[in-house]
């Protein structure tokens, strides 16, 4: 495309200013996709990206420019650790605030990865100050607080939610719901849902090349002929990474055939090794880099295929798109009963739900599905069809485009 082709469409540029990354980058990149075609997209993220993300967007055609510093989202656990990650989130929000300058952001669309709670004074100087046509996106309700706290949020959700050019997305029903407390009813009406998707074509094109499971496997380094359950998302305490290994303890005294392995991009401290080593599963567990599969959409996807189950513990979700990756590819999925999750899994009929923090529920749900082949096709082909179904990622791309073509409108 020339430059004069790219200055002829409307600008549509795409932040976030933190290192990992997710299912908010999938869901991102699925409005590019159907974006692109009419909008001249740039997207800015900070410096040391995943090189496997930075291969999506290459895949997708997506122009991107790097920013100097990150938002800091290790835990902060002692009082010199808060002042310090503070710091370095507004030091983080001052360069994103820099870096944007350079764009005619009030005739563009500013889609910004940035809580409204957290990032009030940047999103607030964006509106007022460059003028920006702002989008949020809301993928799970906000954590409990101390009173305080809370007062604190209020404040600033009330302040931002008030902004003239600044609209919010949720990325399913439940984040819509529960975001209503901390806003009046006039915003929380224009609240668009445009879902965490996924992209049938796409799924159907690799389902049709991933039928040799053992060279999957093989690629994956696991067993030809084990039982494999998979998990794939960063390793990390909310998405239940020690219930799983406990789970797996318990299944693999059980039933040694029952392997289980996890997809991550996550970087696992010598620490974080040492707690795995001690749940004593050798090789029956796998924990595979995601840079080692493949820098395209395709080749995550295709892992899918390796396994008999997958199993997502988490504790906080949103929707989390590798659930609905799995569910899309044909695998048999369970995870816990929480936020949006219930929204694709309904118990026994899409997948099977158990309580979050219950190692001996998720032992259980892997067991039943091991012993019984007839319901893990049942729940494998029932969660599939209603995944296509209610989660293209082409409908909700539509719904987030015209929100963004609406806004251009009534500024011109």
């Amino acid at each position: 495309m020339s430059d004069k082709a790219a200055s002829a469409k409307p600008k549509l540029i795409f932040v976030w200013n933190y290192l990992e990354w997710g299912g908010a980058q999938i869901y991102f990149i699925g409005i590019m996709k159907l974006a692109k075609a009419e909008w001249d997209i740039t997207v800015v993220l900070p410096e040391g990206s995943d090189a496997k993300l930075l291969g999506f967007l290459d895949t997708a055609g997506i122009r991107y420019e790097f920013l100097k510093g990150r938002f800091d989202l290790a835990p902060a656990d002692d009082i010199g650790r808060k002042i310090e990650r503070r710091i370095t989130i507004l030091h983080s929000e001052f360069n994103v605030f820099r870096h944007l300058r350079k764009f005619d952001l009030k005739n563009s669309i500013l889609h910004i990865e940035a809580a409204p709670w957290q990032s009030a004074t940047l999103l607030t100087a964006l509106s007022l100050l460059r003028g920006a046509n702002i989008f949020v996106t809301m993928h799970n309700a906000l954590p409990d607080a101390s009173k305080w706290r809370e007062l604190v949020w209020k404040i600033k959700i009330g302040v931002v939610s008030r902004l003239p050019r600044l609209k919010a997305f949720a990325s399913n029903q439940d984040a819509k719901k529960r975001f209503r407390r901390w806003v009046d009813q006039p915003f929380f009406d224009t609240i668009r849902v445009t879902y965490t998707t996924v992209n049938p074509s796409e799924i159907s094109a690799v389902r049709e090349r991933a039928t040799d499971r053992a060279s999957i496997r093989k690629r994956l380094g696991l067993p030809e002929d084990a039982f494999v359950v998979l998990c794939v998302g960063q390793f990390i305490d909310r998405k239940g990474r020690w219930i799983f290994l406990e789970a797996a303890q318990k299944a693999v005294e059980a039933c040694p055939e029952i392997h289980f392995a996890w997809i991550t991009s996550s970087d696992v401290a010598p620490s974080e090794m040492e707690r795995i080593a001690g749940y004593r599963l050798s090789d029956n567990f796998h924990l595979i880099n995601a840079l080692n599969i493949g820098n395209e959409r395709k080749d995550i996807l295709s892992a899918y295929a390796a396994a008999d189950v997958f199993a997502l513990p988490s504790y906080i979700e949103g929707l989390p798109v590798a659930l609905l990756e799995a569910m899309a590819m044909g695998v048999a999925s369970i995870s816990t009963e929480i936020y949006a999750i219930p929204e694709a899994i309904k118990h026994e009929e899409t997948g099977l739900l158990i309580n979050p923090g219950r190692a001996d529920e998720l032992f259980n749900a892997i067991v039943q599905l091991y012993e019984d082949a007839a319901l893990r096709e049942r729940l494998a082909q029932n969660g599939r069809d209603f995944v296509i179904a209610n989660f293209d990622e082409r409908e909700a791309s539509k719904i987030a485009i015209d929100a963004y073509k609406e806004a251009l409108a009534v500024r011109r």
